[in-house]
């Protein structure tokens, strides 16, 4: 018997026929040309969507010239009503004294009870009896809220001799309290003099608020010829 060989015969390796590269349909361009435009399309849009510097046209010049004639208003209101004035000496005050009949707040403007409960531009009347005329203590004047609310029964006021007969509210410079019930609380007193301190050092710091106003509306001033003077070369912008 012939010995039959286990060992396997080598098969011979495939041969597979080279195929010719396909060639893309019209159908298949056309897909892929689309999506290529729509890609440039695509592109094209987020550029125009991206920020872009637009050129600035001329500043705005009336906003420094309106806040330069405000504040230029605003200081000479200030240095017009505060500019010190002459007050009244010791020598030119007459005392007079009596027993309060009325007292009433009235506000500076309107000249009634309406902005009684202002705390500035307000004032206190007085009437006395058997004493014609009415007198004016202003909120300008020390210890206003003390002589509103805790002065009573009798007083001595001193005013201005210029001011008696002319039918005005006579301003008060010197005022003394005689109040018999106030035994443990100080009666009220306001000299001339603190008066007149008082007055004179808000009549300078006013004025001196005044000229720092004149300051701002001469630098809003300088500030809108400069900005003039820089858009003369400016173009116009972009729109």
């Amino acid at each position: 018997k012939l010995a039959v060989s286990s060992r396997k015969r080598p098969r011979p390796p495939l041969r597979v026929p080279a195929r010719p590269l396909a060639v893309p349909s019209r159908k298949c361009r056309a897909i892929s040309g689309g999506s290529h435009s729509a890609k440039l399309q695509g592109e094209r849009w987020l550029f125009d969507q991206a920020p872009s510097r637009e050129r600035l046209g001329p500043l705005p010049v009336w906003p420094y010239y309106f806040l330069s004639a405000v504040a230029g208003l605003a200081a000479v209101g200030f240095v017009a009503v505060w500019w010190p004035q002459g007050y009244p000496d010791d020598s030119e005050l007459v005392k007079v004294s009596g027993e309060v009949a009325t007292v009433i707040v009235r506000d500076d403007i309107s000249k009634t009870s309406a902005g009684a409960m202002l705390p500035a531009m307000t004032s206190i009347y007085f009437t006395l009896k058997g004493v014609e005329g009415e007198f004016r203590y202003p909120s300008s004047h020390p210890n206003y809220l003390i002589v509103r609310d805790r002065t009573a029964i009798a007083i001595d006021i001193w005013v201005d001799g210029a001011e008696i007969g002319t039918g005005r509210p006579m301003t008060i410079w010197q005022i003394q309290e005689h109040n018999p019930f106030k035994l443990t609380v100080e009666q009220t007193f306001v000299s001339h003099a603190e008066v007149i301190e008082r007055l004179t050092k808000t009549d300078r710091s006013m004025v001196e608020t005044g000229y720092w106003l004149l300051g701002v509306a001469g630098a809003f001033a300088l500030i809108g010829v400069g900005v003039r003077r820089w858009n003369r070369g400016r173009p116009p912008p972009i729109a």
